[in-house]
C-alpha cells in the first residue's frame, strides 16, 4: 500500500541578502500554510521543480536577491511506495528526490485528474537506489 499526500496553497519566497544569510545558503523557499516545504539554492533548480510538478508562479519571479512573496498556482502529490514492483512499474519522468535525508529515485506521473505525483520508495525499502548527496544537492537544490 502506498501513502499519498497532496500539496496546494503553496507560496514561494524569493529572498534578499539578509533573508539568504538566515538560511543554509537558500535563495528561494517554498511554504505550505506558512510552514516549511522545500528550498532551493539556485533559481534554475527552483524553476525546474515548478515545471516538473506542473506548478506556476502567479507573477514573475523577481531579479535574484530581491525579496518577494508569491503564490504558487497548482497542486501536486507525493506518493511513497513499499512495493518495489509497484514503484518500478510506473511510467513517468525520472528525477532525484530528497527522502529521509537521502537523495533517491523519484518518478513523476500525471494522474487522471491532471495532477502530477512524485513517487518514491519508502526509506524502509533497503534496496532503494540512493544518489551521492553532494552531487544531488548541487543538481536539485
Amino acid at each position: 500500500m502506498a501513502y499519498a499526500q497532496t500539496f496546494d496553497k503553496l507560496t514561494a519566497i524569493s529572498l534578499d541578502t539578509f533573508g539568504h544569510s538566515q538560511t543554509c545558503n537558500y535563495w528561494y523557499v517554498v511554504q505550505q500554510y506558512h510552514g516549511p516545504h522545500t528550498a532551493f539554492q539556485h533559481r534554475e533548480n527552483f524553476i525546474k521543480w515548478l515545471d516538473l510538478l506542473g506548478l506556476k508562479l502567479r507573477e514573475e519571479l523577481p531579479a535574484h536577491g530581491t525579496h518577494k512573496v508569491m503564490w504558487i498556482e497548482g497542486t501536486y502529490r507525493t506518493q511513497m511506495h513499499m512495493s518495489y514492483d509497484e514503484f518500478y512499474a510506473l511510467e513517468g519522468v525520472h528525477t532525484r528526490t530528497l527522502s529521509n535525508g537521502s537523495y533517491t529515485l523519484g518518478i513523476v506521473t500525471t494522474d487522471e485528474d491532471g495532477i502530477k505525483t512524485l513517487h518514491s520508495l519508502n526509506p524502509n525499502c533497503k534496496h532503494r537506489h540512493e544518489f551521492d548527496y553532494q552531487e544531488s544537492r548541487a543538481m536539485v537544490g
